[in-house]
């Protein structure tokens, strides 16, 4: 859990690594040990956030 804030408002970033078999799987393939699962929640005020994804492969 990361909190970011400034004069106008403040998030909190928290991450988490599901991991293991469940009733539904996951779209990343068979080999992939987990899925990253990451919350953005604006907890005051206003915050523009930019999010970038760059996946790598067997990463």
């Amino acid at each position: 859990r990361t909190t970011f804030s400034d004069p106008d408002g403040e998030v909190v970033l928290t991450d988490a690594l599901a991991t293991g078999p469940n009733e539904e799987g996951h779209d990343l393939g068979t080999h992939a040990p987990g899925a990253l699962i990451r919350r953005v929640e604006c907890t005051r005020g206003r915050m523009r956030i930019a999010v970038e994804l760059a996946p790598r492969p067997e990463y």
